[in-house]
C-alpha cells in the first residue's frame, strides 16, 4: 500500500469537509438568491398586470356612465366621438365598440378605422360579443386572437339607463404587448440582480475558503508534528538505539502516548543493560560450546521482550488503521462528484443562464439536487467524526496496553513441545489472586493427552484473557453460582481446552462478531483481547471459537490444537 502521511490525510479530510460545507453554503446562497429574485419578479409581474386591469376596468366603468345620456338620446355622433377619441389617445388601445342590445354596433373604432363609422347593419355574433352581451356589470376577458388582433384583454361594461334598462354595451380591447414587454424587462432585471448577488456571494465564500485552508494547514501541522517526532523516535528505538529520547511534549493524547513510550524505552533500556551485564559476567565463565547457545538465547530473549511489549500496541494500531481507512472510504464515496457535475452544468450554461433557468427542465432537477444534497454530506461528516473519535479511543487504549504488558512476560516467537495441563495450571496460578478475590470456584476436568507444539507465552496470554473474561461475565452473581470449568481432552488427533463459565452469556447477534477487532460489550473494553487471541491461535496452527445458548445462560470458549503423533514427534525431535 502506498504510504500516505497523517498530515496529508488530515489535510485531505479537513479540506474535503470544508469544501462540502462551502459547497452546501454556496448552494444555499444560490437557492436563496434565485428564490428572492423570482419572488421579486412575481411581485412586479403582478403589479404590472394589476395596473393594466385597473386601468381597463376604470375606463369601461367611466365610459358606461358617460354614454348613458347619449345612448338614451340616440346620439350616434356623440358616442362615436367619445369612443374614437378614447382609442386614438391610447396607443395600447386596439379597438373600441359600442353596440346595442341586439349586438348591432353603433361604433367600431380601430387603428384602421379611427372615426368608428360602421358600414352596413351586420350584427356581431362572435363568442366575445356573446360574453359581453350577457354582462350585468363591468368585467374583462383575456383573448389570444380576436378578429386578427394579437393578444389582448377586452374590458366591457353594460350601459344602464335611468330606469335600470340596459341600453347597450361599451367594449374596449387593450393590447398586452406593452405589459408583457414590461414584465420581460422586470424578469431581466431580476436575473441581473440575482447574478450580481451570486458573484458577490461567491467571492465572499472564496475568501473565506482560502482563509480556512491556511487555518487547516496550520492546525494539521500542529497535530501531526508531534506524531512525526514520535514516529521517528520509535523507528530509531526499533533499530536498537534505546538511548534515543521521545521529543514530544504535547499536553494531549499524543503527549500521553509519548510519555508511555518513553517509560517503556527506559524500562527496556534498563533491562537490556542489566541483561547485557549478566551475559557479560557469565560469558567469561562458560566454555566455547556454551558461548554460542548463550548468544542465541540472549538474542531470542531480547527479541521476545521487544515484540511482547509492542505486539498489542500493533494490534490497536491496526484498528486505528481500519478507522483511518473507513474515513478514506467515506471521503471516496462522498457526493462531491455529483456536486462537481452540477456545477459543470451551471458553468456550461453560464452564457445563456436566463434561458437555462426558464426553459431547461434540468434547472429544476438541479435545484432539487441541491436541496437533497444536505443529508449525504451530513452522513459523510458524521461518519468521519465517529471514526476520529474511535481513533482517539484507540490511542488511549495503547496507553492501557503498555501498562498491562509490563505485568506479563514477552510473547515469544519460538514454538516448543508443552503439556497443556501445565500451561493451564500456570495460567490459573497467575490469575489465582483475582479468582479468589471474586469467590470463583475452579472446576478442573483434565484428560491425559499427548503434548502439543505451541508458543508457550502466547498460549498463556490467551488463557489469561479468557479467564479474565469469564470472571467479568460472572460479576454480580452470588458466590455459589460463580463456577469456572476448564476441561482438557482429545478428539480425532486434536487437543481441546474448553473454558466454560456460568455468567451473562452471549447473544446470537454478538457471537458472530465477538472476535472482530474493536468489538466489545464492556464499558471499559477496547475490543482487541479476543481478536488478538484468535490471531495467536491461527499463528500456532490452531482454532478458537465461542459457544453460548444465549444471554444469562453462560458461555464456553474452545481452543483446538493438533497433537503430536509419533511421526510428527520424530520429525520435531529431528529438528
Amino acid at each position: 500500500m502506498k504510504y500516505r502521511s497523517i498530515q496529508r490525510k488530515l489535510n485531505v479530510l479537513f479540506v474535503s469537509v470544508i469544501s462540502c460545507a462551502m459547497i452546501s453554503f454556496f448552494a444555499l446562497g444560490v437557492f436563496l438568491g434565485i428564490i428572492t429574485s423570482y419572488q421579486h419578479y412575481l411581485g412586479e409581474k403582478k403589479r404590472i398586470s394589476t395596473s393594466l386591469l385597473d386601468k381597463g376596468m376604470t375606463l369601461a366603468i367611466n365610459n358606461s356612465m358617460a354614454l348613458r345620456g347619449m345612448a338614451e338620446d340616440n346620439s350616434y355622433s356623440a358616442i362615436r366621438e367619445v369612443v374614437a377619441s378614447t382609442v386614438k389617445n391610447d396607443s395600447n388601445m386596439l379597438y373600441g365598440i359600442y353596440m346595442d342590445n341586439g349586438s348591432q354596433p353603433w361604433v367600431f373604432s380601430t387603428r384602421e378605422n379611427p372615426d368608428g363609422t360602421v358600414q352596413g347593419k351586420n350584427k356581431l355574433d362572435d363568442t366575445v360579443c356573446s360574453w359581453a352581451q350577457k354582462l350585468t356589470k363591468s368585467s374583462y376577458k383575456q383573448i389570444n386572437i380576436y378578429n386578427n388582433f394579437p393578444s389582448l384583454i377586452e374590458f366591457a361594461a353594460p350601459v344602464i339607463g335611468q330606469t335600470n334598462y340596459k341600453l347597450g354595451v361599451i367594449r374596449y380591447g387593450i393590447s398586452t404587448i406593452k405589459m408583457k414587454k414590461s414584465i420581460l424587462e422586470e424578469r431581466t432585471h431580476a436575473l441581473r440582480e440575482g447574478a450580481l448577488f451570486l458573484v458577490a456571494f461567491f467571492l465572499t465564500a472564496l475568501i473565506f475558503f482560502i482563509f480556512a485552508l491556511k487555518l487547516v494547514h496550520r492546525q494539521t501541522k500542529a497535530i501531526t508534528g508531534p506524531i512525526e517526532k514520535l514516529t521517528k523516535a520509535a523507528g530509531t528505538i526499533a533499530e536498537g538505539n534505546y538511548s534515543t529520547t521521545i521529543p514530544v511534549s504535547a499536553n494531549d493524547e499524543i503527549g500521553t502516548l509519548a510519555k508511555n513510550f518513553e517509560t517503556m524505552r527506559c524500562m527496556v533500556k534498563e533491562y537490556t543493560e542489566r541483561l547485557e551485564n549478566k551475559v557479560a559476567e557469565r560469558t567469561s565463565q562458560l566454555n566455547a560450546a556454551q558461548k554460542e547457545l548463550i548468544d542465541k538465547a540472549h538474542k531470542a530473549g531480547m527479541a521476545d521482550i521487544a515484540s511482547g511489549t509492542l505486539h498489542n500496541v500493533g494490534n490497536i494500531l491496526n484498528s486505528i488503521k481500519a478507522s483511518v481507512e473507513a474515513i478514506s472510504d467515506i471521503l471516496l464515496s462522498n457526493p462531491l462528484e455529483g456536486i462537481n457535475k452540477a456545477n459543470m452544468l451551471l458553468r456550461k450554461n453560464s452564457d445563456n443562464m436566463d434561458d437555462f433557468i426558464l426553459n431547461d427542465k434540468r434547472c429544476k432537477k438541479l435545484l432539487n439536487y441541491y436541496l437533497k444534497i444536505e443529508d449525504p454530506l451530513k452522513n459523510s461528516i458524521d461518519g468521519i467524526d465517529s471514526n476520529i473519535l474511535r481513533v482517539v479511543e484507540k490511542i488511549n487504549a495503547i496507553s492501557d496496553v503498555i501498562s498491562a504488558q509490563q505485568a506479563y512476560a514477552g510473547i515469544g516467537g519460538l514454538s516448543e513441545k508443552v503439556n497443556l495441563m501445565d500451561i493451564v495450571d500456570d495460567s490459573l496460578i497467575l490469575q489465582s489472586a483475582s479468582t479468589q478475590r471474586h469467590n470463583i470456584s475452579i472446576i478442573k476436568d483434565y484428560k491425559d493427552i499427548p503434548p502439543v507444539i505451541v508458543q508457550k507465552t502466547k498460549l498463556v496470554h490467551i488463557l489469561i484473557n479468557l479467564i479474565k473474561n469469564a470472571k467479568d461475565a460472572m460479576e454480580g452473581l452470588p458466590s455459589d453460582k460463580k463456577k469456572l470449568t476448564i476441561s482438557i481432552y482429545m478428539k480425532d488427533l486434536y487437543a481441546f481446552i474448553r473454558i466454560s463459565d456460568t455468567g451473562c452469556g452471549i447473544s446470537p447477534v454478538n457471537i458472530a462478531k465477538i472476535f472482530s477487532h474493536g468489538f466489545t460489550t464492556k464499558k471499559t473494553g477496547h475490543g482487541f483481547g479476543l481478536h488478538s487471541s484468535a490471531n495467536y491461535m491461527k499463528e500456532m496452527g490452531g482454532e478458537m471459537w465461542a459457544e453460548s445458548d444465549g444471554e444469562n445462560k453462560g458461555s464456553s470458549f474452545i481452543i483446538k490444537f493438533p497433537v503430536i503423533t509419533e511421526t510428527k514427534k520424530t520429525n520435531h525431535d529431528d529438528k
